[in-house]
């Protein structure tokens, strides 16, 4: 992650009470990987929506987006 992001995360996770893992710069080239990767967290977690349903934001801030494949 960018030093700008990670400290973000870092001063969220504090504030939340939780955890920051960044991905080691050698596996963070792909953001297909990653994207596929939440999506199968979320396919584990019985989270399926479709695909005319989804709603895709380039611009999301990390504080508007639910995680709910926890």
């Amino acid at each position: 992650a960018s030093p700008i992001l990670r400290e973000k995360l870092e001063i969220l996770a504090k504030i939340y009470n939780a955890v920051v893992g960044i991905v080691p710069p050698k596996y963070a080239v792909d953001n297909g990987v990653m994207i596929a990767w939440t999506g199968l967290l979320e396919l584990k977690a019985g989270i399926i929506i479709d695909p005319e349903k989804a709603i895709v934001n380039q611009r999301w801030r990390l504080d508007e987006v639910d995680v709910t494949w926890k």
